[in-house]
């Protein structure tokens, strides 16, 4: 399991994904859940199957496509490291 960041021109997410990058939970991104994703870089402390903010796709006729990391944007970031200055800055600017 990772953990991965991803942002699009709307909102972020932090998402937990298998080995297969499949998403099995998804937050939408909050200065809290940004927070516990540069502290908690250990994937098996978040839980499977949340889908805060976001409706669990389970059983979707889509499910398969909702389930990619690109459903919710580009990635940005993985395992508690954010890769984009332009994210770190906007969430962690103080």
């Amino acid at each position: 399991m990772h953990t991965v960041m991803t942002t699009n021109n709307g909102y972020d997410s932090i998402l937990l994904v298998d080995d297969n990058d499949k998403v099995v939970s998804a937050w939408g991104a909050e200065k809290a859940t940004l927070e516990a994703f540069v502290r908690d870089t250990d994937a098996a402390e978040w839980n499977e199957g949340e889908w805060h903010t976001f409706g669990d796709p389970t059983g979707e006729e889509i499910e398969d496509e909702l389930r990619t990391i690109a459903s919710f944007g580009e990635e940005c970031g993985r395992d508690g490291v954010i890769a984009s200055d332009e994210r770190k800055r906007f969430w962690f600017r103080d």
